[in-house]
């Protein structure tokens, strides 16, 4: 619950978000509620179902007043993304929202090339279960282009499952679908390593070899 008395948050939130802004001037009935502990005091209240945290994580963007071209730290936490992705998008914080997913393909790009050369696979300080929310996330907004690199990235967990815990205490797992892919994944890439290994230790020589024969059993020996 949002209470509009809190002049400098509702400002701000409506300031960079025109669904905020439609809802803080909507023109409904005042309730009275309690306030520091004062009973009957009339006050508009705007009712939303997103946790502290996330709402706490947007405030702490705007307040105070920063460059709207440079509101994501440079290291910002997996809970900061995740809010700053889930509350942008279903509150039109576009400028919020897409510089936090311009961060995500930094570590998630679209192409296997730029994904290898990456520095670090996972963003500075982050779990490596938090994987799981990207994957999530990735769902939820449909910015379906960070799923490969994060599926692939999925393979090197020992374990997925059971998810991880986030910062309002709720678990946070994958869908059973989803979890099916990275288990096809990481079977998949097993496969492919074992496939180039048996190719490279494989005594194969040149077609134009008049004693392949011999030649075939000096390279099974060298190996």
């Amino acid at each position: 619950m949002l209470m509009k008395r809190d002049g400098e948050f509702c400002g701000v939130l409506a300031t960079h978000s025109p669904v905020f802004w439609e809802l803080f001037n909507q023109d409904n009935p005042i309730p009275v509620v309690s306030i520091n502990g004062k009973d009957g005091v009339p006050c508009p209240v705007v009712t939303l179902t997103d946790s502290p945290e996330d709402l706490r994580h947007i405030l702490r963007v705007y307040i105070p007043p920063r460059n709207v071209s440079m509101l994501v730290e440079k290291d910002p936490s997996f809970a900061m993304i995740s809010a700053y992705m889930r509350l942008g998008k279903k509150y039109n914080m576009a400028s919020l929202y897409e510089q936090s997913l311009d961060f995500l393909k930094i570590y998630y790009p679209t192409t296997l090339e730029v994904w290898l050369e990456a520095p670090e696979w996972d963003p500075r300080g982050w779990l490596s279960t938090q994987l799981i929310g990207i994957i999530n996330l990735a769902r939820l907004t449909r910015e379906l282009a960070l799923l490969p690199a994060a599926f692939i990235s999925s393979t090197t967990l020992s374990s997925i499952a059971r998810g991880f815990t986030r910062e309002d205490g709720s678990q946070e797992t994958l869908t059973p679908e989803d979890l099916d892919i990275c288990f096809r994944t990481k079977t998949a890439l097993r496969k492919a390593s074992i496939k180039v290994l048996l190719d490279t230790l494989s005594p194969v020589v040149a077609p134009t070899c008049e004693t392949a024969g011999s030649c075939r059993l000096t390279l099974f020996e060298a190996f």
